[in-house]
C-alpha cells in the first residue's frame, strides 16, 4: 500500500464490480443522462468525469 497520499493508488488489485438496484418513479431516459452525461452537474466534481456511456464500460469520477 502506497503511503504517500499524493500519488494515485494502484487499483489493479481490487475487483471493479458493483451493482446498485432501485426502483425509481421517473422517466428512464432523465435517470439514464442523470448517470452519465450530466453526472457531473449533481454528484461529481465538475470537469472529473471520465467515462463512456454502455454497459460495462468503466468511469472515474472525483467528489469535493
Amino acid at each position: 500500500m502506497n503511503s504517500d497520499p499524493s500519488r494515485v493508488p494502484d487499483l489493479s488489485d481490487r475487483p471493479h464490480r458493483l451493482v446498485i438496484e432501485r426502483e425509481m418513479r421517473a422517466d428512464p431516459h432523465a435517470l439514464y443522462r442523470a448517470w452519465t452525461d450530466r453526472f457531473d452537474l449533481w454528484f461529481a466534481a465538475p470537469g472529473s468525469v471520465t467515462m463512456t456511456p454502455r454497459v460495462n464500460m468503466p468511469f472515474f469520477f472525483e467528489t469535493e
